[in-house]
């Protein structure tokens, strides 16, 4: 809260009161703090639907932004725009607490077959399914066909949304020793691939 001058009487009264207390005259709100609340507000909201609607690697990003956008809205009088905001990153973090959830279950599931499945150790190990090499050929905008194809085999589908004309999809390939790889796909073209550990 800041004092200003009575642009009537001269007072010194609150930026924040409607009025001056001793002649009546109505006080004029700062436009500097108004339009940067407006603009949180804004950002905000765009950062919420961001995180609803992008890519899971993305949304990690944003959730945090929007929420913390929109409470510093909300606390600058900007209530409907901070709300939306915040409720859209409580709704992302839904997302990704979902995503995750699903990404441990099947690793985990991939995991326990590979060592069911895995052959003595005086065979020797399997043969990796991705390597480092193969993922390095891999760029961004490749169709999954085109991925398939340089690792040579298929992957195992993590997750898929398509929401407001985006398809997006992803895939794991993991290796028998816990290696793996995992790729995002939006509307059919490869936007985010990760590694862990591969040969």
């Amino acid at each position: 809260m800041a004092l200003i001058n009575c642009s009537e009487c001269g007072t010194e009264v609150s930026d924040r009161a409607n009025s001056c207390p001793k002649c009546g005259a109505p006080i004029a709100k700062s436009p500097d703090i108004e339009s940067s609340s407006t603009v949180l507000g804004i950002v905000s909201v765009g950062l919420g639907l961001g995180a609803v609607l992008m890519p899971y690697f993305a949304a990690v990003f944003l959730v945090p932004a929007a929420i913390i956008c929109g409470v510093i809205a909300i606390r600058k009088s900007q209530k409907v725009l901070g709300t939306v905001g915040t409720i859209l990153g409580l709704i992302g973090v839904a997302g990704i607490i979902y995503t995750s959830n699903q990404i441990m279950q099947i690793t985990s599931a991939i995991g326990g077959k590979s060592s069911e499945f895995s052959l003595p150790q005086s065979f020797g190990s399997e043969p990796p399914i991705v390597t480092r090499s193969e993922y390095d050929q891999i760029r961004e905008g490749m169709s999954y066909s085109e991925v398939k194809a340089i690792i040579g085999a298929s992957g195992v589908e993590l997750s898929r949304s398509d929401i407001a004309g985006y398809s997006t999809v992803m895939y794991s390939w993991t290796n028998s020793d816990g290696s793996n790889m995992n790729a995002m796909f939006e509307n059919g073209g490869l936007v985010n691939k990760a590694q862990f550990g591969l040969p």
